[in-house]
C-alpha cells in the first residue's frame, strides 16, 4: 500500500484509516488520495490547487508564497525552572499574567498542598500555607487575632461531672448535663429518675398517681422506654383534650350512677371510657368543654359515630329493630 499523505488525526492514522481500524477493517488505501503541497519542500498534505491550507491562504490574499513557519507544541511554561503546564504565549496563567501587567517575570510561589516547609507557630504540625503560617493561623492573623493553637491539636476536656466522659460542651459540662443544667439549675438531674419508679410505674403529672406503663398513650417517634407518648396517662390526656376538670369527671360519672348514658354498663374508668361532645360545636377530637354531652362506654361512643351523630338515623335504627327488619308501608 502506497503511503498516505492526509495528516495525522488519531493515533498516527488520518480520520479516514482511523475510521477503518475502529470498524474492524483493514487498512486500504482511501479514494482521492490526497497528495503533498506542490510549493517546494512542503510536505503537508495537498487542500486546494494543489496547495496546503496555509499556502492556499496565501495565495487567496494575494501575498507571496512563502514558507510555513514550523509548527511547536509547548508542554510547559518556559520560564526557568517552571513546571507549570503551558497556557499562552510559551507561559504559564502566572507568568503569562505577569507579561499582561507588564511585570518583571519572577519566580511563583509554593502553592497550598505542595509546601513541605512546617507553620512557623510553635506545635503546629500543620504545612504553611501562606506568610510562614497554615491556612488555620493565617486566618487568626488576617483577622486580627492572637495566635492561638488549632482547636484539632488541644486536648479535648472532658465533662467536670464525675464519671461522663463526654467532651465539654459549654459551661464546663457535656451537652446533655449542660441542657439540665440551664433547665433545671441541676446537671444530675434526671427527670426519669424522680417520675419512675424501679418498678417502671410512671407518675402522672395531672393526678399525680403511680400507674402502669401500659395506661399511657403510646407514640412512635418517642425516645422514652417503651415509647410512651409523656407523663399523662390515658384519663388524664382525655381530660385534657376536652378541657375538662377531674372535679367535673367525677361529678359526671356520679351524676350517671358511674354507668354509661346510654346502655346503663358500669364504666370501668379505664381505656373503655369516652367521653361525648358535640361534633356540630367541636368538629375535632379536641372539645372547648361548654359541649360535653356525657360519658359513654366505648360500644355507645363508637355507635354514635357511625351513625354521624344524627338523630334521625337512630330513631329510624330503633324502629327497624322494633318491627323485627324492614316492613314496606301497606
Amino acid at each position: 500500500m502506497e503511503p498516505c499523505q492526509r495528516e495525522a488525526s488519531t493515533r498516527g492514522l488520518c480520520k479516514g484509516h482511523a475510521q477503518q481500524k475502529r470498524a474492524g477493517r483493514p487498512l486500504k488505501p482511501l479514494e482521492g488520495q490526497v497528495e503533498a503541497c506542490t510549493y517546494t519542500a512542503c510536505e503537508r498534505p495537498s487542500h486546494s490547487a494543489g496547495l496546503c491550507k496555509g499556502h492556499y491562504a496565501q495565495k487567496a490574499r494575494g501575498k507571496e508564497l512563502q514558507p510555513l513557519k514550523a509548527i511547536t507544541v509547548i508542554r510547559v511554561c518556559t520560564f526557568p525552572d517552571c513546571g507549570r503546564p503551558h497556557s499562552a504565549n510559551g507561559l504559564c496563567d502566572s507568568h503569562d499574567y505577569q507579561r499582561r501587567k507588564n511585570q518583571e517575570l519572577r519566580p511563583i510561589g509554593s502553592t497550598f498542598g505542595k509546601s513541605k516547609d512546617p507553620c512557623a507557630q510553635p506545635e503546629c504540625t500543620q504545612l504553611k500555607w501562606a506568610k510562614g503560617l497554615c491556612r488555620a493561623h493565617y486566618t487568626q492573623q488576617h483577622r486580627g487575632q492572637p495566635l492561638r493553637p488549632r482547636r484539632q491539636d488541644v486536648e479535648k476536656k472532658l465533662c467536670q461531672v464525675e464519671g461522663c466522659e463526654k467532651p465539654r460542651h459549654s459551661r464546663g459540662y457535656c451537652s446533655t448535663h449542660a441542657r439540665r443544667f440551664e433547665k433545671y439549675g441541676d446537671p444530675l438531674f434526671n427527670s426519669r429518675e424522680e417520675h419512675v419508679r424501679d418498678d417502671g410505674w410512671v407518675l402522672c403529672r395531672l393526678c399525680e398517681k403511680w400507674k402502669d406503663p401500659g395506661d399511657y398513650p403510646v407514640q412512635g417517634i418517642s425516645r422514652r422506654p417503651g415509647r410512651r407518648a409523656g407523663r399523662l396517662c390515658r384519663n388524664c390526656r382525655s381530660l385534657q383534650r376536652h378541657s375538662i376538670t377531674p372535679e367535673r369527671f367525677e361529678n359526671l360519672l356520679l351524676m350517671q350512677d358511674n354507668s354509661c348514658a346510654i346502655c346503663r354498663a358500669t364504666l370501668s374508668r379505664g381505656p373503655d371510657t369516652h367521653i361525648d361532645h358535640d361534633h356540630n360545636c367541636c368538629p375535632n377530637a379536641n372539645s372547648c368543654g361548654r359541649c360535653i354531652r356525657g360519658i359513654l362506654c366505648g360500644n355507645c361512643n363508637k355507635a354514635l359515630g357511625l351513625m354521624r351523630d344524627d338523630a334521625n338515623i337512630l330513631l329510624s335504627a330503633a324502629q327497624y329493630l322494633a318491627n323485627g327488619g324492614f316492613r314496606p308501608n301497606s
